[in-house]
């Protein structure tokens, strides 16, 4: 059974902030929308990831899963912890090897934006722009959440403001999620979405190779343990070739 599988943090977890469900969940949401059974969604989010520790598990929660298809959002962690962009980038990269080992389609999400100071802001942009740029490098999908965020803050804030979960300036409330997903299912990005052809290693049938009386006598000899009748068969081919 194919399934589609989320690697993230909180965000993608969801279900502890703003009495989500995980049925509210974007992850859950995209997968019904793409087709998928509610027992074809992994929801494999874990609450403080950082984008090293989801490489670090990608085997056991994604690759084991069966998932054919894999959503990453992975960030804010590695910005509050002290992971470097250099870091950060190099588990996106290692997330995308193992997929492609794989042939897991893999693809990269952006998270919304963490609503903080000037600063925060500046210091955010820099890892937005690594995991595209990681993106564009190993060939991965890339749907950028955090800049459609930024452009529906400019046309609507009150309605911005809904999309977090009370009191909160980085969880999404359900209609957070809902915003989400309705980002990623777009129809531009249909095609992201799609599983990776199967690869199968055709049946090349093999021909057998011409064996002549030298080789066999030779064979005899060395299994036989170098009798003379072997020895004496080994001679009399030879001088055919002679």
């Amino acid at each position: 059974m194919a399934k589609i599988a989320f690697l993230g943090d909180s965000i993608t977890k969801g279900t502890d902030y703003g009495g989500v469900s995980f049925t509210d969940t974007f992850a859950f949401l995209v997968g019904t929308h793409l087709g998928y059974a509610p027992g074809e969604i992994v929801n494999a989010g874990v609450s403080a990831n950082t984008t090293v520790a989801m490489a670090a598990r990608f085997h056991n929660d994604i690759v084991s899963s069966g998932a054919v298809v894999c959503g990453v959002m992975g960030m804010f962690n590695d910005i509050d912890q002290g992971v470097t962009v250099q870091i950060y980038s190099n588990a996106l990269r290692s997330i995308a090897i193992q997929a492609a080992d794989a042939n897991i389609k893999c693809i990269f999400l952006s998270p919304p934006i963490w609503r903080a100071d000037e600063a925060g802001h500046i210091k955010y942009r820099e890892y937005v722009y690594a995991m595209e740029r990681v993106a564009a490098e190993v060939g991965c999908p890339f749907i950028d959440s955090y800049r459609n965020y930024a452009f529906n803050y400019l046309c609507s804030t009150a309605s911005f403001l809904t999309w977090y979960a009370p009191n909160d300036l980085m969880h999404q409330s359900k209609a957070g999620h809902l915003e989400l997903a309705s980002i990623m299912i777009r129809v531009c990005f249909a095609k992201y979405w799609e599983p990776l052809p199967v690869v199968n290693s055709p049946d090349v049938p093999v021909s057998p190779l011409p064996v002549n009386p030298l080789v066999l006598a030779i064979a005899d000899y060395l299994i036989g343990g170098q009798v003379s009748t072997a020895l004496a068969a080994i001679q009399s081919e030879r001088y055919k070739f002679s």
